[in-house]
């Protein structure tokens, strides 16, 4: 049998109370959690695509940023339609203060664990608002407490080390999940089996195709 690969993240066990779990972060971490409901900031769940797109255009920005390849804004759309709109399977989450977006987390779940799919912030605006004040980190708190309302048992923040290098370009996001106190944990990575090769094959060259005409669309 040939070894697998692995992937390592971490894991937030989220069947303790809110209560429990707001006294397992540190004090800097609960007071910006504070501060964004003292400044009036609203995490609202979204159902108008309209506003959905908020959140998809400030990733994909972040991401060109960052030289990251371009996401799909077709498969953003159904994403949206057919499993964050009802908010069930998932939810999407827009942040927003006096009219102003200041970012988006979007989330999925199974019946045990679920996991943020996207997430991104509108820098600028956030440093108008405050300076001073991590907003994502009630962007985070709120998919938190979504998840547990859906009866999950585990929050999974999506790649997590505890010892990833200071030149890693992955390093601070890391250390803002750390935030959280994830158990860094390993998962086996996933696999896909195809039914049909002729199916896969063309499905594979339509998303490629689509990729390509994302990354010509968005060059100056």
């Amino acid at each position: 049998v040939p070894q697998r690969r692995c992937t390592e993240t971490g894991r937030i066990d989220i069947t303790r109370s809110e209560g429990e779990l707001l006294a397992s972060l540190s004090q800097k971490t609960r007071k910006h959690i504070r501060n964004t409901q003292n400044l009036g900031v609203e995490i609202l769940p979204v159902t108008d695509l309209t506003q959905a797109m908020k959140g998809f255009n400030c990733l994909r920005e972040m991401r060109r940023k960052r030289g990251l390849p371009p996401m799909s804004q077709r498969e953003f759309e159904a994403m949206f339609h057919h499993v964050l709109q009802g908010q069930d399977l998932g939810i999407l989450y827009n942040a927003q203060v006096n009219g102003a977006y200041l970012g988006s987390i979007w989330l999925f779940r199974n019946s045990r664990v679920a996991l943020p799919a996207g997430y991104a912030l509108n820098h600028e605006a956030c440093r108008a608002v405050s300076k001073h004040t991590s907003f994502g980190l009630s962007l985070w708190w709120e998919g938190i407490r979504w998840a547990k309302s859906r009866g999950c048992a585990w929050l999974d923040v999506e790649g997590y080390s505890e010892n990833m290098p200071i030149t890693d370009s992955r390093h601070n996001f890391h250390t803002f999940k750390g935030k959280f106190r994830p158990v860094p944990v390993l998962v086996i990575d996933q696999h896909q089996y195809v039914c049909s090769a002729t199916t896969y094959a063309v499905s594979r060259c339509t998303r490629i195709v689509e990729r390509a005409n994302s990354i010509l669309t968005s060059l100056p």
